[in-house]
């Protein structure tokens, strides 16, 4: 493994309850994604049909309570069967927000999928911004299990935040004279790709595009 970052990990169980009891909240609802972006959504399914138009099973690590990308995804491929995962109680919240006979939530270990499915199962695998842990080794292990997960011929699409976007920001505001908002370059540690998301007060992994490209491609990819 080249380039670790330390990690202060906070306990599994704890994590699962913070995620648990953050998808249960009202208004986590109107916590903005990407997945509400037509064009995000144009470019994941673009991307899947332009390396297989007729795929029969998706995976989406990490999905969250928010069902844009599931409903796209059944949408956009009449015959692929959706599986999401997350926390229990987060697939939970998931399903009550959309249910179709050819999407299936699932609680399960992001770092095991290939031991939860058959070995080469999917055709694709869609992670938007799941890669964030504030453990770098689980980071790793969610790619290569991904990677084990694919079909040889399966595509992986990602969106990946990059420890460079809050900075730009920041220099932004910095620029444009916006007062109040030191609190985004003091959030950033660059040495180590860590934010500290101060709503969620948690450290988060944001790495460098070149450090992803070398951990995708220590994973397989």
């Amino acid at each position: 493994m080249k380039w670790p970052i330390p990690s202060n990990s906070i306990d599994h169980a704890e994590r699962e309850e913070y995620w648990a009891r953050t998808h249960d909240e009202d208004d986590y609802e109107s916590v903005w994604t990407m997945t509400e972006d037509p064009s995000v959504l144009n470019k994941v399914v673009d991307s899947i049909r332009a390396n297989n138009s007729d795929p029969k099973r998706i995976l989406i690590p990490g999905c969250g309570s928010r069902t844009n990308l599931e409903e796209a995804l059944v949408e956009a491929f009449p015959e692929a069967n959706i599986y999401a995962t997350d926390f229990p109680k987060v697939v939970r919240v998931a399903e009550s927000n959309f249910s179709n006979p050819r999407v299936h939530y699932l609680a399960a270990n992001s770092t095991e999928l290939h031991k939860e499915f058959e070995k080469d199962y999917f055709d694709a695998a869609v992670i938007i911004n799941s890669i964030v842990s504030e453990t770098d080794r689980e980071n790793r292990d969610i790619l290569r299990s991904c990677c084990l997960a694919l079909n040889p011929g399966g595509i992986l699409v990602g969106f990946f935040p990059d420890v460079f976007n809050s900075l730009d920001v920041s220099l932004i505001e910095e620029v444009e004279n916006m007062s109040g908002k030191e609190w985004r370059r003091q959030a950033l540690d660059l040495p180590r790709s860590t934010y500290h998301e101060q709503h969620q007060d948690l450290e988060q992994i944001f790495y460098t595009p070149l450090r992803l490209r070398l951990i995708l491609r220590e994973a397989g990819f």
